[in-house]
């Protein structure tokens, strides 16, 4: 049995591919129906599934970026996509399954037969890195990523974070408006899992900023830098060249 969540901002499309599920699908068992990327991370969290069936183009946060704040993918994904035959290829050259809407019940039942067959093992994760490569934008300020926060999730728009500063196994991300949020994740797997691109910098074990925030870089043996808000940041002696780099462009 393939434990599977159904995630579509619209009721409709929801309800259609369910039905399809039951009708033509029984080794399908759908744990949960999601309206949006929000809730089906929470259902992700929760139910553990074999095979989502993802939608796209949705509101406030897309499949893609969905995927790029869950970090790890382990279980099979099947996007259920309108996107043009232009945007196909790229799902073609990732291997990853697509359903184009509608979707015909024959791709469905197709596309369930090669979820069970990775059943065992988790696609590589490279690649959705090759996937998420044609469609991702780092350039564009209000992308938004989400941390896992008060038992759910908290999202916030890459532009507006300051830096981010270890707290154990939490890290606390300082955004701008001298907002904080308190994340239940390692300074280490916010760095490696959402932001290790630039304008993003580890600089510290303890300290991750964003270049673009900050105001000043004094020398010293490692030195500090001075962020917008006022505070002083120490750089890492082995760090430090890869600071000076990214900020000279």
């Amino acid at each position: 049995m393939l434990r599977s969540i159904l995630i579509d901002d619209e009721q409709a499309a929801l309800d259609t591919l369910g039905t399809k599920l039951n009708r033509y699908c029984p080794e399908v068992r759908i744990e949960a129906s999601c309206l949006s990327a929000k809730e089906g991370m929470k259902a992700i969290n929760r139910y553990r599934p074999d095979l989502v069936f993802l939608d796209i183009q949705m509101p406030h946060m897309n499949g893609f970026e969905m995927l790029e704040c869950l970090g790890e993918i382990d279980f099979h994904v099947v996007f259920v996509t309108a996107f043009n035959e232009f945007a196909v290829q790229a799902f073609r050259h990732s291997a990853v399954d697509y359903l184009m809407k509608p979707v015909r019940n024959e791709h469905l039942k197709e596309a369930v037969g090669k979820a069970k067959e990775h059943k065992e093992k988790a696609l590589p994760q490279e690649r959705f890195e090759v996937l998420l490569s044609h469609f991702r934008n780092p350039n564009d300020p209000f992308k938004k990523i989400g941390f896992y926060a008060n038992e759910g999730v908290e999202f916030v728009r890459l532009n507006d974070i300051i830096y981010c500063k270890a707290d154990g196994n939490y890290t606390n991300v300082f955004l701008s408006a001298r907002k904080r949020l308190f994340a239940s994740e390692s300074l280490k797997e916010v760095h490696e899992q959402k932001l290790k691109d630039p304008p993003f910098c580890r600089i510290h074990n303890s300290h991750l900023i964003n270049v673009n925030h900050a105001n000043q870089y004094i020398k010293g043996d490692g030195g500090y830098v001075v962020m917008e808000n006022g505070e002083k940041l120490s750089v890492a002696r082995s760090r430090k060249e890869q600071l000076l780099k990214m900020i000279s462009g």
